[in-house]
């Protein structure tokens, strides 16, 4: 018998959850749009050495990587950044302050844990071009609007790399190198996921003293620290605008390409599901990519996490109100062509599909099961050109085919009105509301 387990770190998606998916990428694509982004996915595989560009070749324990038939050394895309960056820097004819959006799915080898998966999908925005710290500040803000727009209140932590680097450096007396430094930042990174001893315990075990790390986050817990002008910038900026922030000189953020202004976003209500979204700037990578000329800021969101955010306060995608074709065996010509005008004019119609002879009245009793509005399509109704709609509990119209869609679009918006008699176009056709 066939095994149907899925490989560790991986899950389908339910029409649910994928409900729930869509209703964050059609929020997600009209925040871009008033935001001045442009929609584009870049290639799902990126030849290795793009991967690595920045990261290196450790690069390789995190991400799906393998020769191709071709003998090429390529890699599934761990995140969309590093491909939307060389899309740009890749075409020397896009202008700065460049503007690209992407949602897509992404592939990482992290150890499985809630909310992280080893596929899941992201959105992301990014501004190419000006170094400005209000390009950093507008990805914060887009963040921070998206997340409004789908009912989720979050609290954005800033920092600068840069400060907290700096910070490091004082605290082992000037005696941290680069290797030291790049420690200390991933082990400060790991501080919302581990105990505070495990963090130091395996910064010590790196041959580095524990007491730097200790008092790195004793003035960061203080707030025995001044920002960077830049830091200094973009937070005067967001408290105009009104994004509730504070910083944190402890956040570091896990990639290697973000080397200055960085941010994250947990939900007020449910902190524990971890950071929705994620960003920084990265003039490092349009660097190695080949454009020195331009700077890059941006943000990634966890799709999952945030349906998690939504389910967390009770949210649903939104139904869609449906209709189903009610027919016998015998007209099922006429229903499908029912079907298609509904759907031709906005109607989400569903069309029962008969495996045997079925008649109207088992057809009916199986629709009115499971939907509240029905469309009535048998022989009578194909002899006519008409469709008899019932819209719940007294309340049945005969309408012309080709009047259906406008009139159950119309009755559906305003939440159709009960009625207790039973009427047609041309005149009343009961006193009582009849059933098949």
């Amino acid at each position: 018998m066939t095994d149907l387990r899925l490989p560790r770190g991986l899950r389908d998606y339910s029409p649910e959850e994928y409900e729930l998916l869509l209703e964050v990428r059609r929020a997600f694509e009209e925040e871009a749009a008033l935001h001045g982004f442009r929609m584009m996915e870049p290639s799902s595989l990126e030849l290795l050495s793009t991967l690595e560009a920045k990261s290196g070749p450790g690069i390789r324990e995190e991400i799906y990587n393998f020769v191709d038939k071709g003998g090429r050394e390529v890699g599934l895309r761990f995140d969309l950044t590093v491909g939307l960056t060389r899309y740009y820097c890749s075409d020397r004819s896009l202008p700065k302050d460049t503007r690209l959006a992407a949602f897509a799915d992404v592939w990482r080898y992290d150890e499985p844990q809630r909310g992280r998966y080893r596929w899941f999908y992201q959105w992301d925005v990014e501004i190419f071009g000006p170094r400005s710290p209000l390009a950093d500040a507008e990805i914060v803000a887009f963040s921070h609007d998206l997340l409004r727009r789908l009912g989720v209140e979050a609290e954005f932590v800033l920092n600068d790399r840069k400060l907290t680097e700096s910070m490091i450096v004082e605290a082992s007396g000037g005696r941290a190198d680069a290797g030291a430094v790049e420690d200390a930042l991933r082990a400060l990174d790991k501080l919302d996921r581990r105990r505070r001893e495990e963090v130091l315990e395996e910064y010590a075990s790196k041959g580095h003293d524990p007491s730097v790390l200790e008092e790195v986050m004793r003035r960061a817990e203080s707030g025995d620290y001044e920002l960077t002008e830049r830091l200094s910038a973009v937070v005067s900026i967001l408290e105009g605008v009104g994004v509730p922030h504070r910083v944190d000189p402890r956040l570091a953020r896990g990639l290697d390409y973000y080397e200055s202004f960085v941010f994250e976003a947990r939900s007020r209500e449910h902190p524990e599901l971890g950071s929705l979204v994620g960003g920084g700037r990265y003039d490092v990578l349009t660097r190695i990519f080949g454009r020195p000329d331009s700077g890059a800021t941006g943000a990634g969101g966890g799709v999952d996490r945030t349906i998690d955010a939504l389910r967390a306060r009770g949210s649903r995608a939104a139904p869609r109100p449906a209709v189903a074709i009610v027919y016998p065996s015998g007209s099922e010509g006429y229903a499908l062509r029912v079907a298609e005008a509904l759907r031709s004019g906005g109607i989400p119609a569903h069309l029962p599909l008969h495996d045997g002879e079925v008649g109207m009245q088992a057809a009916f009793r199986e629709a009115s099961a499971k939907y509240e509005v029905l469309v009535i399509a048998g022989p009578r109704e194909a002899s006519n050109g008409t469709v008899r709609l019932k819209l719940g509990p007294g309340e049945e119209l005969v309408v012309p085919l080709r009047e259906a869609a406008a009139e159950l679009s119309s009755r559906l918006a305003r939440g159709r009105s009960p009625r207790r008699a039973c009427h047609s176009r041309r005149g009343r056709i009961g006193t009582g509301c009849r059933g098949i």
